[in-house]
């Protein structure tokens, strides 16, 4: 009886843990959100890095949770947007390694996330022999993305994001409008708004600017995607 009443404490007191964490880690992400997305940007790296020490002393309460890492990256990534430029490098390969551990704990990490963050390094950063920049990798973690959540809001949106860096609008315009129909996360609904809201400014821009559409392809776009459903 008392291994049965330990065993039931036990697994209570891992809900319990597992759930504080989760609470964690929604307000690491909705905090991450109100800077990235404000438009004042004096003070956005002291932010970040406030926000970072945050994340970073969690990670040693919770050192096998791959979510930390996550946020540990996309924090210091956040972060290296308002550095100088060696900075800045060292930032992104910092980051890129943290997500790369992520994943190989729980290739699954925030539903895939981590592959769009990864993939989203890869494709923004500089190609060799300055950075780890590659466009084929950056595609390849984008779709694994997509594989792992292919209803996620940020995979899709990055997806699309980087097929307009390689000068694919039409083929980016059907993971824009899936962006902007997706429903959104309760417990993150100002991050997914505000997604959503660019993801339709995107589609605006590429469809307003006729002229540098392929023959014929006007005609299989539509210019109205309301927001919400």
């Amino acid at each position: 009886m008392k291994i049965v009443i330990f065993v039931a404490f036990a697994l209570l007191s891992n809900a319990a843990q597992s759930n504080s964490l989760s609470a964690q880690i929604d307000f690491l992400e909705g905090e991450w959100a109100k800077i990235y997305y404000s438009p004042a940007s004096s003070n956005k790296a002291a932010r970040y890095n406030n926000l970072l020490h945050k994340a970073r002393t969690l990670k040693q309460e919770n050192k096998n949770a791959s979510e930390l890492l996550f946020w540990e990256a996309v924090l210091i990534s956040s972060a290296a947007e308002h550095s100088d430029p060696l900075n800045a490098l060292n930032s992104i390969e910092k980051a890129r390694k943290l997500l790369l551990k992520a994943i190989e704990i729980d290739p699954k990490t925030m539903q895939g996330s981590a592959y769009v963050t990864l993939g989203s390094l890869y494709y923004q950063a500089p190609g060799w022999p300055i950075s780890f920049g590659d466009k084929n990798k950056a595609e390849l973690f984008l779709k694994k993305a997509l594989e792992i959540n292919s209803n996620s809001i940020d995979a899709n949106y990055f997806y699309a994001d980087y097929l307009i860096s390689e000068n694919k609008p039409i083929k980016a315009i059907e993971y824009l409008k899936k962006t902007i129909h997706l429903p959104i996360r309760q417990n993150q609904s100002f991050a997914d708004n505000q997604l959503k809201a660019i993801a339709l400014k995107t589609i605006k821009t590429i469809t307003d600017d006729r002229n540098n559409l392929p023959k014929n392809a006007w005609a299989n776009l539509t210019t109205s995607f309301p927001l919400s459903e």
